[in-house]
C-alpha cells in the first residue's frame, strides 16, 4: 500500500477542523470568558449594582419626605415661597 502514511491524514480530512478549533474557536473563547468574567462582572454589573443602591439610598430619602400629612405639605410649600420672597427682596 503506497499511500499508508496518508491514511491517518485522511481519516482527520487533512486536520482541517483541529487546525480551525486551534486557531480560531479557543482564542474566541478565551477572549469571550475574559469578557464575561472581566468586563462584565467587574466593569458592567458593577455600574448597574451600584445605580440600584443609589436608587435605594434617594428612595429612603424620598419616602422620609411623604408623611401624608397634608399640614406638613402645606408648611413646606409656605417654607420654600418665603426663601423664594426674601431671596427675591434682597436681591
Amino acid at each position: 500500500a503506497p499511500f499508508e502514511g496518508l491514511q491517518p491524514i485522511l481519516e482527520h480530512k487533512w486536520y482541517v477542523d483541529e487546525f480551525y478549533q486551534m486557531v480560531l474557536i479557543k482564542p474566541i473563547w478565551a477572549i469571550s470568558r475574559w469578557f464575561a468574567n472581566v468586563v462584565d462582572r467587574k466593569g458592567i454589573d458593577f455600574v448597574v449594582n451600584w445605580l440600584g443602591r443609589v436608587s435605594l439610598v434617594i428612595g429612603e430619602y424620598a419616602r422620609r419626605l411623604q408623611t401624608g400629612a397634608i399640614p406638613a405639605y402645606a408648611m413646606s410649600i409656605l417654607l420654600g415661597v418665603v426663601v423664594a420672597l426674601v431671596y427675591f427682596v434682597l436681591a
